[in-house]
């Protein structure tokens, strides 16, 4: 039986096939990076809109907060001046 020679390259030519493949890799490699830097900034815009909605939402809440406030101070001030009246208009604890 007569085998085929195997082919034989020369240094050139193996030097030519690792530049090939470093070249085939790392446009690969590049690529997918690219496409990863993309992903991000995609989610990055995502979250910031998350974020500034969470953010009008939360000063929405403190204004009602600070409004719902002010309403129950008037009202303690309120109910404090009709308590004052009632205990000076009526004979309670005087002799």
């Amino acid at each position: 039986m007569k085998f085929r020679r195997f082919i034989r390259f020369n240094t050139y030519q193996i030097q030519m096939i690792v530049l090939v493949t470093l070249l085939v890799v790392l446009t690969v490699i590049f690529i997918k990076r690219r496409h990863n830097i993309a992903e991000l900034k995609r989610e990055e815009e995502r979250i910031d809109k998350e974020l500034y909605q969470k953010e009008l939402l939360y000063q929405k809440r403190m204004k009602e907060f600070e409004i719902e406030k002010e309403k129950h101070r008037k009202q303690i001030e309120e109910y404090k001046r009709d308590i004052e009246k009632e205990y000076s208009s009526s004979n309670y604890g005087k002799p």
